[in-house]
């Protein structure tokens, strides 16, 4: 349970270790004294009920991806939920207590990862698609993080745009409270508590049993697309990078082509060795490569002025389709 911990704290002199040893705050051996390893519900109540008997320092734990090294914290007991990894796909799912229609959804328990997640949403169709779409849900880019701890602080993707972050998702919650009581919570159901999951983060109203979200159909196919901009040398990359400045912040508000998400998703990129810079969107939802091949066209066009050439600057873009790219 203390094998790994992935914070930011990496070769900080913040580290558990001090400066002498870099890195050791991602994996070190001054952790945690106690854990359980959590199976079932009961598990997480009398964890609970006895950190607060004996005064404990509890600190509850999946993977141990956190940036802020609250997977840890020395002397403390670890409730780890790493083993907690049932996932139940639903075809229509109605929230406690809330008086509406039932949508799609999945639960999974608080051990669940994208990597257990995502593979398994590819071989669920979504009900009731017209043309046969598998199911995909919203979660982050990096498949080792655990499910529970992406929602609970917001959790950002490639479809976020389009169908939400993965707290906007989120449906309902079985949570243990502080005095080890077990509840369901939804909108309609201790709405305030279920208020504070949807991206409050984790560790702080309570330790989360399982989650229930909604899912959405997964693309036939996405588009993805960018610009780069390449001087001969120094006065043609600051030529470039002030245009890839300005126009990748223009195309977050691109909205002219189906389907386009986040454009320059992970902002700019420099690279002044090249003396290039540019930017790329994010992959959209079965987009129009045709149309979103246009956006880029005024942005190109700039190479093309008289004072622009003179500097030896070029210009391309790109808008390519990627068939099954849920795959």
């Amino acid at each position: 349970p203390n094998g790994y911990q992935h914070t930011g704290l990496w070769g900080s002199e913040h580290g558990p270790r001090g400066p002498e040893n870099e890195g050791a705050s991602w994996n070190t051996s001054e952790l945690s004294a106690f854990t359980v390893l959590a199976q079932t519900e009961s598990d997480f109540q009398e964890t609970v009920r006895f950190a607060a008997k004996h005064n404990l320092r509890l600190v509850v734990k999946a993977t141990g991806h956190d940036w802020y090294g609250r997977s840890y914290a020395p002397g403390s007991l670890v409730l780890w939920t790493h083993q907690r990894k049932k996932i139940t796909w639903h075809d229509s799912f109605v929230p406690a207590a809330v008086a509406s229609k039932g949508v799609p959804a999945v639960t999974v328990e608080s051990g669940v990862q994208f990597s257990d997640l995502y593979p398994a949403a590819q071989t669920t169709p979504y009900p009731n698609d017209p043309v046969g779409r598998m199911s995909i849900v919203m979660g982050g880019t990096c498949d080792s993080v655990g499910v529970g701890g992406c929602w609970l602080g917001g959790c950002y993707g490639p479809f976020t745009k389009l169908f939400g972050n993965g707290a906007v998702n989120l449906l309902e919650a079985n949570v243990v409270l502080a005095n080890g009581t077990l509840v369901t919570c939804s909108e309609g159901q201790h709405p305030e508590l279920f208020w504070t999951l949807r991206g409050g983060g984790g560790g702080n109203t309570g330790v989360v049993t399982q989650f229930t979200a909604r899912t959405h159909p997964a693309p036939q196919y996405t588009i993805s697309s960018g610009f780069n901009c390449r001087g001969k040398d120094a006065a043609g990359f600051a030529a470039c990078a002030k245009h890839v400045l300005k126009s990748s912040s223009e195309a977050m508000s691109w909205s002219s082509a189906p389907g386009v998400q986040d454009c320059g998703g992970g902002g700019p990129s420099f690279d002044s060795g090249s003396f290039s810079a540019g930017f790329s969107c994010g992959l959209q939802w079965e987009g129009d490569a045709h149309r979103t091949a246009k956006l880029y066209d005024p942005l190109v066009a700039w190479c093309e002025q008289p004072a622009i050439k003179a500097l030896g600057v070029s210009c391309s873009s790109h808008s390519n389709v990627n068939w099954k790219q849920s795959d």
